[in-house]
């Protein structure tokens, strides 16, 4: 299988700092999808994996993979938020799963991962800018 390679990882802005003062106010994990090995040195490139209490790599985001995490975390579902830029892989399994999301669209997104997220859903929060979320939560 070829590996790709990450010679340079661009940090979209404002997210360490946001981040940083979100991890001061609640408990951060980050779920990601793809192959482990590749994932897990992405994030460590990154230099924010310090910023999460755990970190979790899975194949895919499907709604039994969010409901797998709140309750191996043991988390309350209804409290818990999925915040990301993939309306097919974040968002709608999240919400599937009984949790609320937060869609940040990002101009670098997949275009198989972008599809249309319901209009009126009041557990589907929008930002524009990752810094938005400091004033949500």
């Amino acid at each position: 299988m070829a590996r790709l390679r990450w010679d340079r990882l661009d940090i979209i802005d404002g997210v360490p700092e946001t981040l940083t003062e979100l991890r001061r106010r609640h408990d951060l994990l980050l779920l990601t999808k793809g192959d482990q090995e590749e994932q897990v040195r992405k994030i460590e490139r990154s230099g924010l994996a310090e910023l999460f209490r755990r970190t979790l790599v899975t194949p895919e985001k499907t709604e039994a993979t969010y409901r797998g995490v709140v309750a191996d975390e043991r988390l309350d579902a209804g409290k818990t938020w999925m915040i990301g830029n993939s309306p097919k892989s974040d968002i709608l399994p999240a919400v599937a799963a009984g949790l609320r999301a937060v869609f940040i669209a990002h101009p670098h997104t997949w275009r198989l991962e972008v599809v249309a997220l319901p209009e009126n859903d009041a557990r589907i929060l929008r930002v524009t800018r990752f810094r938005e979320l400091l004033g949500l939560f």
